[in-house]
């Protein structure tokens, strides 16, 4: 948690990522993110879908998955090209169009998307 409040007071310092705001309940979770896609400058794309499931691409591969909103992160289970991925639970900070995870509860890498 020490971690994401760093990252937190750097983002809200920088006046170019001013308004990045993270998002810490579920009913601001669905409206803001749930059945957009998003995609990261590598072409990787992901969408939390309001049926329960995830799904995307990557690497010519698809994403499917399941996730939940809890304790202020979203959590998944998930594969990719029909082989599973660790289950993971993120941090999402949104400024318009663009959303930023951090992987780990937090305390991971940090990935920027675009909407779709």
């Amino acid at each position: 948690m020490r971690f994401f409040l760093s990252l937190t007071a750097i983002l809200a310092a920088s006046p170019a990522l001013a308004e990045w705001q993270q998002i810490g309940d579920r009913d601001t979770f669905r409206a803001e993110v749930v059945d957009n896609a998003y995609a990261d400058a590598n072409g990787s794309w992901f969408q939390f879908n309001s049926n329960g499931t995830l799904s995307g691409g990557a690497d010519g591969k698809d994403l499917t998955g399941t996730w939940r909103y809890q304790n202020g992160m979203a959590c998944f289970n998930r594969a990719l090209g029909g082989e599973d991925l660790p289950a993971d639970c993120i941090v999402v900070l949104v400024d318009g169009n663009a959303l930023v995870t951090v992987r780990d509860q937090g305390r991971g890498k940090q990935t920027q998307y675009t909407k779709r």
